[in-house]
């Protein structure tokens, strides 16, 4: 199996954001008069965005031969491939918006990645490695 990282499909957004809410977090104090409620409420506003924008801009999963690892600003989960009993594949194409979503189960844990947060051709490159490893079922195709 190629070994390869897969991060968010929206990743140099995720950074864009953080940086404009910073900007502004820096900017308002120094050309507006706050209470200190309101300059409270500015940072509190402002580590949240910027958790939220950090936690997703480095979340990634990185692919190898001996399994996936979901790797985000809280930690890490390992996977491995021979842990693998149970992978579900689900792919969907609504309103020309194409969709799909990959789960592996072990008797420990379940990880799901989908084109929801990641791109669609590289989850649907995984499955097909997957598919070519035997882990993943192959597609049945419809006459």
């Amino acid at each position: 199996m190629l070994a390869r990282t897969i991060r968010s499909a929206n990743f140099a957004f995720y950074w864009g954001c953080i940086a404009l809410v910073l900007f502004a977090c820096i900017y308002v104090p120094f050309t507006r008069t706050l209470s200190p409620l309101l300059l409270t409420c500015l940072v509190a506003a402002g580590v949240a965005c910027c958790l939220w924008g950090v936690y997703y801009a480095t979340l990634c999963y990185k692919i190898d031969a001996e399994g996936i690892t979901r790797c985000s600003l809280f930690g890490k989960k390992h996977l491995l491939w021979r842990a693998v009993t149970e992978s579900d594949w689900q792919e969907t194409d609504a309103n020309s918006i194409a969709s799909c979503r990959l789960t592996l189960v072990t008797p420990q844990q379940t990880m799901v990645l989908s084109s929801d947060l990641l791109p669609l051709d590289a989850v649907q490159e995984l499955a097909a490695d997957l598919r070519t490893a035997g882990l993943l079922p192959a597609v049945e195709k419809n006459q």
